[in-house]
């Protein structure tokens, strides 16, 4: 994030100061005037030092005394990037937004390219931070401001970022505005000869073709993006990219061409000094060597180097900060002040055992007496927190998505004469995506009150599981063509089961749901039953099987708990609701089964439910409101 951001800066630079300044001279020995703002300014922006915030701060008040107003503002920008680059986006964010309100009080036409440029600027704050909607919303004010003035390198790099945050925003899903913003972006950067756009459009389209599994589109791409590198030494975006592609060609078992480019990879990081790329391939090195190539001394040696470069990024010198010497001078501290403690304790022991005794005796009586009422506070408190955690869903969970739908309609309504048909369309599509997720919560969260209040009709009947099982997969058929998903029901005919029909109709659209959601494009979900004795009782174990993403241990100790409520993205950025496995859970106990997960990261799942197959002696779990 840091080299990129410092690559946008010399971009903005080059266009800003289009007259050659040297950077060497010492702006200290310059006349106050704007040609000494400017200076201060571009060094602050080309220069990687500390100083650079104190520089920029010293740029604007000189500005500022010599009313020179587009040096106010720039000093804003070179404020904004710098703490950007050091991850402090508040600030950022906060000198942005002054120098867009500088611009407007100041209302001076020849400001708007500053405005724009902060705008655009913003919209890639809001992509580094993942609030997408607000940063599509920035870029398109950007780009309406860029096209007003006729200007082709903003707009170039406007229509480069909105690539960029769909690509972000729809990871491993098919998107055809990342394609359509990323030519938009090229097609005026090859006009102009702007090759590090152009590069970094490569080299989005080209992790975008991988996502989604056309490989044999995203190496030509890469590669492509790689022919703008040959004549740079400095630019680091080349390691990245030969990452890159060391990654597709090992995802595709082409090993010794993914060991090519990941020791180009390594090497060119390990030239620049990128510790993040060194990282990555130094990994992916440790993978070939020990997966495919069986080198065991070469694998340890390369998961060293990443485990270094990790221990690097977090920089745990920090923690470290406190010197020997401060840490005795402390301990002795401490020591005196546990002594000084210590005598006035003992002073008062006998005193306060006395009373200790005396309160533990009544404290007894006490509890002894209110057990009852005991019992009765912590049943209100487990209310409760149920309650406080239903709100909480509703506050949070409820809100993002009518928040992003609010975001839409207000977009669309206010930008709908300067958007084209496909970008209408585009949106019309992100309103119905965020309309479903709102129903999927809110179905749920009915579903798990009513249920929670005994307001839940319990009626068992023998059902056809085989019937049952076919209606769901018919509701759901649609969300697997989408990923190319074939469900494949093994149930025989004539498996029944003794049951409430709406809770399994339930239990199985939650299950068959999730395993589509977290499943891989063109893999299966196969759904099996057998015969099983549980408890004495003769039974039918459903088990709905995905070949997905799996299941962590962490999130399967909580996906059962509601106070622990878990929502995972799935394969291509579906979002879950966290109620489903728990009402799952509620609805297969109040059918006299059990539950069952087998799971593997990266390998998949099955999540198995058991079920009497005849209506049990003593029923259990009888109830209705």
């Amino acid at each position: 994030m840091k080299t990129y951001l410092k690559i946008l800066s010399l971009l903005f630079l080059s266009v800003v100061f289009p007259k050659e300044i040297k950077t060497d001279t010492d702006y200290q020995q310059l006349p106050n005037d704007s040609n000494k703002v400017n200076l201060m300014i571009e060094q602050s922006l080309l220069k990687t030092t500390d100083s650079n915030i104190v520089l920029a701060n010293e740029a604007f008040h000189l500005a500022e005394s010599i009313k020179f107003n587009r040096g106010k503002i720039l000093s804003l920008y070179s404020l904004a990037i710098n703490h950007s680059i050091s991850a402090d986006y508040d600030r950022s964010i906060y000198y942005l937004l002054q120098s867009i309100k500088l611009v407007d009080e100041l209302q001076d036409e020849s400001l708007l390219d500053l405005k724009a440029e902060s705008t655009r600027y913003l919209g890639e704050i809001c992509r580094a931070t993942k609030d997408y909607d607000k940063g599509l919303e920035y870029l398109f004010e950007a780009r309406n401001l860029f096209n007003k003035l006729n200007h082709q390198i903003g707009l170039s790099r406007t229509y480069n970022r909105l690539s960029s945050i769909y690509l972000e925003k729809f990871i491993y899903k098919e998107c055809d505005s990342v394609i359509y913003y990323a030519n938009l972006s090229n097609e005026i950067a090859y006009k102009i000869g702007f090759n590090e756009v152009i590069s970094n459009n490569l080299n989005i389209l080209g992790t975008y073709y991988s996502g989604i599994g056309q490989d044999s589109l995203s190496i030509p791409t890469y590669k492509m993006c790689l022919e703008y590198f040959e004549n740079d030494d400095k630019f680091s975006e080349r390691a990245n990219v030969l990452g890159n592609l060391a990654r597709v060609y090992y995802k595709m078992n082409m090993n010794d061409s993914s060991l090519y480019y990941a020791r180009l990879s390594y090497n060119e990081a390990s030239r620049l000094k990128v510790s993040a790329f060194i990282y990555s391939t130094s990994y992916l090195l440790f993978e070939l060597f020990k997966n495919r190539f069986n080198q065991p001394d070469s694998a340890i040696h390369y998961i060293l180097i990443s485990i270094q470069q990790m221990e690097k990024i977090y920089d745990e010198e920090k923690i470290r900060s406190i010197t020997e010497s401060q840490i005795r001078d402390e301990i002795s501290r401490k020591e005196k002040e546990i002594i000084e403690r210590d005598n006035k304790i003992l002073s008062h022991t006998v005193i306060f055992l006395s009373i200790l005794i005396v309160l533990f005796f009544a404290f007894f009586y006490y509890f002894k007496k209110n057990k009852i009422q005991k019992l009765a506070n912590e049943k209100l408190e487990q209310i409760n927190m149920s309650k406080d955690t239903f709100f909480s869903i509703i506050a949070h969970d409820l809100k993002n998505p009518i928040g992003a739908f609010r975001n839409l309609a207000d977009l669309l309504k206010n930008e709908y004469d300067t958007l084209d048909d496909f970008e209408r369309k585009n949106f019309a599509k992100l309103m119905s995506d965020s309309s479903n997720s709102i129903l999927e919560l809110l179905e749920n969260l009915l579903t798990w009150s009513r249920n929670q209040s005994n307001r839940i009709d319990f009626e068992p009947a023998i059902h056809d599981i085989k019937f049952l099982s076919n209606q769901v997969i018919s509701v759901n058929k649609l969300s697997a063509d989408k990923k190319r998903i074939e469900i494949i029901n093994n149930i025989p005919d004539g498996d029944f089961a003794y049951c409430d029909i709406n809770m399994v109709y339930t239990i199985l659209r939650n299950l068959i749901s999730n395993s589509i959601k977290f499943s891989f494009s063109d893999s299966k979900i196969i759904i099996d039953s057998e015969k099983v004795i549980e408890d004495n009782m003769s039974k039918i174990k459903i088990s709905v099987i995905d070949f997905g993403t799996g299941i962590s241990e962490d999130t399967l100790d909580k996906m059962f708990d509601f106070s622990s409520k878990v929502s995972r993205l799935g394969t291509q950025g579906e979002k879950g609701t966290g109620l489903g496995m728990v009402i799952v859970k509620e609805f297969v106990e109040k059918n006299n089964g059990k539950m069952l997960v087998e799971t593997e990261v990266n390998k998949g799942s099955t999540i198995s439910f058991t079920l009497p197959i005849n209506e049990p002696a003593v029923k259990k779990n009888k109830y209705k409101s």
